[in-house]
């Protein structure tokens, strides 16, 4: 897989084979910038090295285990939980930038649903969901400044 044409070809291959994923994935593509990676691949030569990686018969990214000949397992399947590990570890890893954008979001949510109104949602319209998460704010700015302001005086 050394030469230019073979690495053409490659990297034609594998966008056709990401064309023929499902509407739901091609929106994850788009939002982790994965085509973006692929010429990047491509010109360093290291598109086909990564695909035998994944074609390995050394890991196993199904849900199915791999048997070995006697029936016994060689390598277990994935369950939901394991491949989303896996999948949350690689944007950790090579996605910095996304994943911190979801850390502020998750930590968002969860100082939000301090607030009871917040985390139960009794109201079903946008438009009276968005008072209990203003007074959430409200009421956190509130605390931090009241902490900011007993933390800079002095006892007594």
């Amino acid at each position: 897989m050394k030469s230019r044409t073979t690495q053409q070809q490659l990297k034609v291959d594998f966008e056709d084979y990401l064309d023929g994923f499902s509407p739901n994935v091609q929106d994850i593509l788009v939002s982790f910038e994965f085509r973006n990676q692929v010429p990047r691949l491509s010109k360093a030569d290291a598109l086909g090295t990564l695909i035998e990686k994944f074609l390995s018969a050394d890991i196993n990214l199904g849900p199915k285990p791999v048997l070995h000949g006697n029936g016994s397992v060689k390598l277990a399947g994935l369950d939901n939980h394991t491949m989303g590990t896996i999948f949350e570890e690689l944007v950790r890893r090579f996605n910095e930038e996304a994943y911190e954008r979801r850390s502020v979001v998750e930590r968002c949510k969860g100082w939000l649903k301090e607030c009871r109104a917040v985390a139960t949602r009794f109201r079903k319209l946008a438009v009276h969901y968005l008072v209990p998460v203003k007074m959430a704010k409200i009421q956190r700015c509130l605390r931090e400044s009241t902490r900011d302001r007993s933390v800079g005086q002095s006892p007594g």
